[in-house]
């Protein structure tokens, strides 16, 4: 029983927690994407050519922009590819990203869930074992 028990505590729970914490931060890079995309709505629909924006530094702060071109914008295409594109291209790139990362939460959620029942389907078999025990 002491063997299923480490079983659960040493891989199956810390494999959930990794599965979790990849899924936060994707779901986080998808909200920033789709705070990147209402921002370039914004430019486009009122034919912004320069604005005047706060930047978050890391570890909210913030420091303020001011952008003199918006014909252009940097876009993270995958970790640590970064590119410039132009206004309509990057509108076109960014839900077609957040489709992307949307699908690869589904994929952790999921095995999220099958590592969840196999913990509880191994915890009541213990637990079941046990009381057939005393």
């Amino acid at each position: 029983m002491e063997k299923y028990e480490s079983y659960v505590r040493e891989r199956l729970l810390p494999d959930k927690l990794t599965a979790q914490k990849s899924a936060d931060e994707l779901a986080s890079e998808v909200r920033e994407y789709q705070s990147l995309l209402v921002t370039l709505d914004t430019i486009v629909d009122n034919e912004l050519k320069e604005m005047e924006t706060r930047v978050n530094m890391g570890n909210n702060m913030f420091m303020h922009a001011n952008v003199e071109d918006t014909s252009q914008v940097i876009v993270k295409l995958m970790d640590g590819v970064f590119a410039s594109l132009p206004m309509d291209r990057a509108r076109n790139f960014i839900p077609k990203r957040i489709d992307i990362l949307q699908s690869r939460i589904t994929i952790l959620e999921k095995k999220m869930c099958d590592i969840q029942a196999t913990i509880d389907t191994m915890l009541a078999s213990i637990n079941h074992f046990q009381s057939i025990q005393q």
